[in-house]
């Protein structure tokens, strides 16, 4: 009897993978001790947008204590709010508001050593 080999499966290549469109947009902005304002632009689910400011109030812990919603608006896409959301950053800003840094993510620690300055060997402390 001759045994025959089936041929593995070729793998297809999957489709391109669709990027999913973008549903908001934000910055938020601080006076650099205890209040926030998020400015926040957001899709409906028939295509219109919307956008609004919040008004924070920081307590201990980094808690917000109190939140206030206003400066709504209605906007018939995703970049007319968009548009409307940079307009009142610019505003904010000229009232004395700053952008915050990026923050998130991993930041990584200064070096404790260069090339010049390289541990000895045996140095680490044995308990």
């Amino acid at each position: 009897m001759t045994e025959t080999k089936t041929p593995a499966p070729t793998k297809t290549p999957s489709a391109a993978v669709e990027k999913k469109p973008i549903k908001t947009f934000g910055k938020i902005l601080s006076d650099g001790k205890t209040e926030r304002l998020r400015l926040l632009a957001v899709v409906r689910p028939d295509g219109s947008a919307i956008s609004y400011i919040t008004h924070q109030i920081i307590g201990p812990e980094n808690k917000v204590t109190k939140s206030t919603r206003g400066a709504t608006q209605e906007h018939p896409n995703l970049e007319a709010a968009k548009k409307a959301v940079l307009a009142g950053i610019e505003k904010a800003k000229a009232k004395g508001w700053t952008a915050g840094r990026p923050g998130g993510g991993f930041r990584a620690q200064p070096d404790a050593f260069d090339f010049n300055t390289l541990p000895a060997a045996g140095g680490a402390k044995k308990r």
